[in-house]
Formats: structure tokens, C-alpha cells, sequence
């Protein structure tokens, strides 16, 4: 298994557009919630007494992986996935409504919509293509922007910036510098 900051540093060289990555910022949720909504939808029932949705399924298995990457993230990501879980199996549990229905249609299908238009605007194909665990590293990125956008990055060891920014924003550095000496 890759580890968290080659995963980080694959996804941010997909990324670099501002455009790209604002649409990241309303599509991954939007898809993540429109997801649920459908999950919430299919249960196993456990001697008919206990009701488990597809949802919560998905949501312990993404968050073993969350934990093995890293656990101070995953932690957040786990108070985060439930508290989205609980609205979205409120809203699609026990069976699909005209509401849930259209909800899910908009989200899902907008968001797929939003982020392939983010991938053109960049131009280059989404990250995904090339390797499913950007799919799963995606909610994470978004995460960890939250997180340094709040100034909370030194308490999940995020001070360091992905190495592909860092060379970015040395890069960017170094040609405004340059520009000015002239």
C-alpha cells in the first residue's frame, strides 16, 4: 500500500488548476453524500431484528482504510462520515422517496458532472483512471484543505506542504523573484 504522501503528492499533481480544484471542493462531497443516499437505500437484515444500511458498510470499510493511512485524520474523517451518514440514511432510509430520489440524482449525477468539467477545464483526465485509491483519497485531500484552511495543520503533522506544491509554490517563488531583480 502506498503511503499518505505519495497518495497526497499523486493526487495534487492532478490538481493544480484553481478552477479544478474549486470544483473539486462542491463535487467530491456532493458525489460522497449522493453515494449515501443510495447505500441508505440497500440493507442486510441480521435475524430480522437488526437493520444495517449499505451505507455504514461503506463507511467502516473506507474508514480501515482511513485508519491505516492516518489515524489523527481518520478520526476527524470518522466524525465526519458519520454525521453525513446519519443525515443521509435520515433522508433515504428506509426506501427511496421522490425527494431522496431527485436529491440523489442532483448530487450523484451533478457532482460526476461538475468534477469531469473541473478534469477539462485542467486539462488532463481525472486521477482515478490511472489508480482506484484516488477515489478513496479524494474526501481525504478535502479533509486536510479544511483542516490548513482552519490553521489546524500542526496538530495532524500537516506543516509540510505535498511535494508537489512545495515545488509549485518554490517554483512560483523563484519567477516572481526573478521577475522583480529585472
Amino acid at each position: 500500500m502506498k503511503s499518505m504522501k505519495e497518495l497526497l503528492d499523486n493526487y495534487h499533481a492532478f490538481h493544480q488548476n484553481r478552477s479544478d480544484q474549486i470544483t473539486h471542493y462542491i463535487s467530491i462531497p456532493a458525489i460522497i453524500i449522493g453515494s449515501l443516499i443510495l447505500l441508505s437505500w440497500i440493507t442486510v437484515s441480521i435475524a430480522t431484528r437488526w437493520h444495517i444500511t449499505f451505507s455504514w458498510i461503506a463507511i467502516i470499510l473506507a474508514l480501515i482504510y482511513y485508519y491505516r493511512l492516518h489515524v489523527k485524520l481518520a478520526i476527524v474523517m470518522t466524525v465526519v462520515l458519520v454525521i453525513l451518514n446519519l443525515i443521509c440514511t435520515w433522508i433515504g432510509y428506509p426506501k427511496p422517496t421522490t425527494f431522496s430520489l431527485i436529491l440523489f440524482i442532483i448530487l450523484f449525477f451533478g457532482g460526476w458532472i461538475l468534477l469531469l468539467i473541473g478534469h477539462t477545464l485542467e486539462k488532463n483526465r481525472p486521477p482515478f483512471f490511472s489508480s482506484l485509491s484516488q477515489i478513496m483519497i479524494a474526501p481525504m485531500f478535502l479533509l486536510i484543505e479544511a483542516i490548513r484552511a482552519m490553521n489546524m495543520g500542526k496538530y495532524f503533522n500537516l506543516d509540510s506542504e505535498p511535494e508537489t506544491l512545495r515545488t509549485y509554490n518554490h517554483n512560483s517563488r523563484k519567477d516572481r523573484d526573478d521577475h522583480n531583480s529585472h
